[in-house]
């Protein structure tokens, strides 16, 4: 007696094989927009050090700064951020480098202080592909 083989069919290898290629269509782009974040995540915490330095000067000085040289700060480049500078009344910008990044366009972080009442609180805005900015920032 012989037995019949035993396997799968062409057509069930072709249903799970459209079925992986559908998954991979919609998993990769997700994946990207991750990988994205996670990189402009960096700009933001590039900006604590400029952050915990205006917060000392502040205090120390009565007044806001107005340079990277008031408060020591020497120019900060990465593969991800271009610059980070510091302007009139400590405002803080941070640029992205568009092409490490993966933006697809320019992307800049700017972080504002207020100072009131002994506390320096920060606000958050960003220009440029702001899709990509964490939710805090926005």
């Amino acid at each position: 007696m012989l037995k019949a083989a035993t396997g799968f069919t062409l057509i069930e290898l072709m249903s799970v094989i459209a079925i992986i290629g559908i998954l991979a269509a919609i998993a990769i782009p997700s994946y990207n927009f991750y990988l994205v974040r996670s990189r402009v995540t960096e700009l933001l915490n590039a900006s604590s050090y400029a952050k915990v330095a205006i917060i000392e000067y502040r205090i120390s000085k009565g007044v806001m700064p107005t340079s990277n040289a008031q408060i020591g700060l020497t120019n900060v480049s990465t593969n991800y951020i271009n610059s980070v500078t510091v302007g009139a009344n400590g405002i803080i910008t941070v640029t992205g480098n568009q092409t490490a990044l993966g933006t697809g366009g320019a992307l800049s972080i700017v972080l504002t202080p207020t100072f009131s009442n002994g506390v320096v609180t920060w606000v958050c805005s960003a220009s440029g592909a702001t899709q990509y900015v964490p939710a805090t920032c926005n």
